[in-house]
């Protein structure tokens, strides 16, 4: 399982920044197929970048089976990369056949020679391409060159599988069989692709789509399900974790700078959420504040914990601004 919490991903330009993810919060199955989509600019070849480890969030956190990726060494990404199966063109080496190529691929994602050569061999047969095995990348044509990458991708047998835009620049037949290998695969492995039109990946596939590197909807029955609700009023929000910038600490007979709560206290002003909880209360989104009997153990925010959690995107948008 796959989980990001509150991930961003932004890059300099001059003194500026650009936020190319903002505060993701998402929580991606085993296995599933699950299609990416929106406007060019949206966000979705970065999250692909940010789902395969080739990026790392600027903020925010991303967990794959429960580990914070961040606390990873390098040969755990590494393995992680090797798990991760991208179909990229300029990945064919010009030196070797298609069948080599898709070989390789099987051998780098940690197959022995035989049953490498099975896997490229039966990736080549799923798309047809058995007439192109012992063909060089640069005699191949453009229709071929793509479904050869994705062969590579498909020999290399990944625990996830990471595609953009998989049907662009097929013939209608060729588009036909993609996707239905695609739903196959998604039976034993988590294919996530990123794609402008979700339609022609089918009522199955779970889609997410992304406005300004944000995910402005889900359709996770569920979440979709408790989000609508949140947004109706019927549930409130509060921040349940997040890291406090500025603390005010108030000590005893004596009042907070807005005068609403008495002392001892320790009174949040700035924080950054990383979660989201729902509760069937109102809550207070302006300020939190923890008490203790002793004012130097600071603020318990523990009883929030209690809270059920539910990561969903847009709600500190909604609620905490």
């Amino acid at each position: 399982m796959i989980q990001l919490k509150n991930a961003a991903l932004e890059s300099s330009a001059g003194k500026k920044s650009v936020h190319a993810l903002r505060c993701l919060n998402v929580t991606l199955p085993e296995t599933g197929l699950v299609v990416l989509t929106g406007a060019s600019g949206s966000g979705k070849t970065a999250l692909l970048h940010l789902l395969a480890l080739r990026e790392t969030p600027s903020r925010g956190e991303i967990l794959i089976g429960g580990e914070n990726t961040a606390r990873w060494s390098e040969a755990r990404r590494s393995a992680w990369l090797r798990e991760c199966a991208a179909a990229d063109e300029a990945l064919l080496f010009a030196d070797l056949t298609l069948s080599e190529n898709a070989e390789r691929a099987a051998v780098l994602a940690g197959f022995s020679g035989r049953d490498a050569r099975e896997n490229a061999r039966e990736a080549l047969a799923l798309l047809g391409l058995e007439g192109a095995a012992g063909v060089y990348p640069d005699r191949l044509s453009g229709e071929q060159r793509r479904l050869g990458a994705l062969a590579c991708a498909l020999a290399r047998k990944g625990r996830v599988l990471l595609l953009d835009e998989p049907a662009d620049g097929l013939s209608a037949e060729s588009a036909e069989t993609v996707l239905s290998l695609l739903g196959e695969a998604a039976a034993d492995q988590l294919v996530i692709v990123a794609a402008r039109n979700a339609e022609p990946f089918g009522e199955d596939a779970r889609v997410l789509t992304l406005e300004d590197g944000q995910i402005a909807s889900d359709t996770d029955e569920d979440a979709e399900k408790i989000f609508g609700k949140v947004k109706s009023g019927t549930l409130k929000t509060t921040s349940l974790r997040y890291s406090v910038d500025s603390w005010e600490e108030v000590a005893a007979g004596k009042k907070s700078a807005d005068g609403r709560f008495a002392g001892p206290c320790s009174v949040a002003r700035k924080w950054t959420p990383m979660e989201v909880s729902i509760v069937s209360v109102p809550a207070d989104a302006t300020v939190g504040v923890g008490r203790a009997d002793d004012p130097e153990q600071g603020a318990d925010l523990s009883i929030y914990e209690k809270q059920i959690l539910v990561n969903k995107n847009l709600l500190h948008k909604e609620f905490l601004t």
